[in-house]
């Protein structure tokens, strides 16, 4: 079961995930065509964008997963799609038509000035391909397809940077080429999923499958919603008291961070059809706590590496201008590898079927995070929008973990857990305060985990193995 989980991950995860956060791998050339200020503007859009999204999909694609297997008859099947789908189409078309008629006064209360207006405008038309691209996508992994789920996503990806760099660094037209590039790629993505899957989409639009699928889907919107505001939220709070260029280095070190984004969203793709496929097995909940030790230190792993070695990577990616915004990059990481944690600790309220639960939880943690918010950024500037971050994030993982136990009882180690986050925190703090030499902290890193990899070989080389058998099916 290890093996067919980890192949998931890297089939039916990394492959949409990346071009989603393709951005990491661009800030080499971002940061050297870009001001701060620039870059505060386009991570401004994609906050607002991301927003509207949520409205869009109503997370109606995570019901049509949860429902897929249940349903065996195709034109039920049909009919379960259909509606989901044409239902997004719908709200997109009128999510973006709304929008349009206020953007100058968005970019008038968020900005101050109309300068980037016609940006946002074109900017606008991502909303729409991008939720169909992601339904699809969702819609092709229950299908089992590995090799034509890579070649889309690799058609996808590729676009999606041509058209960037085409736009922006030929055409010379700034801030538009970037979502040029993601309007580009998702929509090709779309057609090439479309002109499979279109054997399930009909016109059909069902108010009772619609009223079932919105009965799952619904509860988890408030908890979208709230880690929406948990993440985009501490923007609007540094403009208040920061400006547009600290914004723009709090982005740099979130894109930086991000490689947890990209791991956590690979994770979710495949951890979902995995988790509720693996309910009918005796041996799963045993299961599940063998992969969260091994994400767990994996990943852990992987925090404290990017946190030693944050100023050198920005060094290696971007422009001097940049450099300040390292220390950021731990306590970001962390918060994001909390997140992930909290999705394999707090899956009980979804196997009952209680999904207001997830709300409930991060509901809570973006209060604290947003109270912290006000306190921690007027005395310590972007690192506070970090420490709040992180604050809300161990908010959440506990009343997550909390909220399983009392629902779908699952004995995850919560020993080894906390003794592992407050580690991560050290490491963080010690490299805001000390700037280490190279050499010292490769010494530290080997020193640290040589022995864990020793010990943990055998797990390796079970995820080594698996990889390679993916390789060769694909």
């Amino acid at each position: 079961m290890l093996k067919s989980f980890t192949k998931s991950v890297f089939i039916y995860g990394f492959a949409p995930t990346f071009g989603k956060f393709i951005g990491i791998f661009l800030i080499p050339i971002y940061t050297r065509v870009f001001s701060p200020d620039e870059y505060g503007v386009i991570d401004l859009f994609n906050v607002i964008l991301y927003f509207f999204t949520v409205f869009v999909n109503l997370q109606i694609y995570s019901a049509v997963g949860r429902y897929f297997n249940e349903i065996k008859d195709i034109k039920n099947r049909q009919v379960l799609i259909s509606t989901a789908l044409w239902n997004e189409i719908g709200l997109s078309l009128f999510v973006i038509f709304f929008i349009s008629i206020f953007s100058r006064s968005i970019n008038q209360q968020l900005l101050h000035n109309v300068q980037y207006n016609n940006v946002f405008l074109i900017a606008l038309l991502w909303i729409p391909v991008s939720c169909i691209f992601t339904y699809l996508s969702v819609i092709m992994r229950y299908e089992k397809k590995p090799s034509l789920f890579l070649f889309v996503a690799l058609v996808q990806i590729i676009v999606k940077v041509t058209v960037s760099l085409i736009t922006i660094l030929i055409f010379k037209w700034g801030i538009v080429g970037i979502f040029i590039g993601q309007i580009a790629g998702d929509f090709i993505g779309s057609i090439l999923f479309f002109i499979y899957l279109k054997k399930y989409i009909i016109f059909s639009y069902n108010i009772k499958v619609l009223k079932k699928l919105l009965c799952f889907s619904a509860p988890l919107v408030p908890a979208v919603l709230a880690l929406y505001f948990n993440n985009s939220f501490n923007r609007f709070v540094m403009l208040k008291y920061l400006s547009l260029e600290a914004i723009g280095l709090y982005a740099v070190a979130l894109k930086v961070a991000s490689v947890f984004s990209l791991i956590g969203g690979a994770f979710r793709m495949a951890w979902n059809p995995f988790m509720y496929e693996s309910l009918e097995r005796s041996e799963h909940k045993k299961m599940f706590i063998r992969i969260y030790k091994l994400v767990m230190l994996l990943l852990i792993i992987l925090v404290i590496c990017i946190t030693l070695f944050s100023k050198e990577i920005l060094m290696f990616l971007t422009t001097e201008k940049y450099f300040s915004a390292y220390p950021l990059i731990g306590f970001l990481s962390i918060y994001l590898v909390l997140n992930l944690f909290r999705q394999i600790v707090g899956i009980g309220p979804k196997i009952v079927k209680k999904t207001l639960y997830d709300s409930i939880s991060i509901i809570a943690g973006v209060i604290v995070n947003i109270l912290a918010l006000y306190v921690f950024v007027p005395i310590y500037g972007i690192m506070g929008a970090g420490y709040s971050l992180c604050l809300g994030g161990l908010v959440t993982l506990g009343l997550s973990w909390y909220f399983t136990y009392k629902l779908y009882p699952i004995n995850y180690p919560k020993i080894l857990t906390i003794c592992l986050i407050f580690f991560m925190f050290f490491i963080a703090f010690f490299n805001k305060m000390f700037d280490v030499n190279i050499i010292f902290k490769v010494i530290i890193v080997s020193g640290l985990f040589l022995p864990i990899l020793l010990y943990y070989r055998s797990r390796i080389k079970e995820i080594y193995s698996s990889l390679i058998l993916t390789r060769n099916k694909v």
